[in-house]
């Protein structure tokens, strides 16, 4: 149910390739958990990264729809432009950014994954502090929104609706 509610957000959100997108939320909801990275932030990452375009590749090299670099990987180019391996690995990589550079902090961690070590200092990164900015406006947006399709899911659940016709129903002929 979960992947099918970050589908729906994405769509209600006007998401650039979000129907590509709603492919791949069994993916991202997986390496999320693994990664303990909540999905909506690995959706924004994509989202600014690649735009969910699976051959994007940076003029640095970084490769797939997580722009992950693969001197720093175990993965080729051509291995990271597979959806589910870009997915994977990055989740994996902002999960280090994340958790062990930025101690807990998203806006570290996203910093990092962006530019490097240089986030923690006061006057470094300055472009890469406005990315992590961005992706977590939109990923404060895209949470406002699953939440209102989990409510709106778990109101159909508890209603109890019976799935019979009408009464006043008569049948035409």
């Amino acid at each position: 149910m979960i992947p099918y509610v970050l589908c729906m957000a994405v769509l209600t959100m006007d998401m650039p390739r979000a129907k590509y997108s709603c492919k791949y939320m069994d993916v991202v909801l997986e390496s999320s958990e693994k990664f303990n990275i909540p999905p909506e932030l690995l959706i924004s990452m994509i989202k600014e990264e690649s735009g969910w375009w699976p051959n994007t590749r940076s003029r640095a090299g970084a490769c797939g729809l997580t722009q992950v670099m693969p001197k720093y990987s175990k993965y080729s180019c051509a291995q990271l432009k597979d959806p589910k391996t870009s997915i994977r690995e990055g989740a994996k990589k902002l999960s280090y950014w994340v958790h062990d550079y930025g101690v807990g902090d998203y806006k570290i961690g996203l910093c990092g994954y962006n530019g490097g070590y240089v986030c923690k200092r006061a006057s470094g990164a300055k472009r890469s502090k406005m990315y992590a900015d961005r992706i977590i406006r939109y990923t404060e947006k895209l949470s406002i929104e699953i939440k209102k399709r989990l409510d709106y899911e778990d109101l159909i659940k508890n209603l109890d609706i019976p799935m019979s016709p009408r009464p006043d129903a008569s049948p035409t002929r």
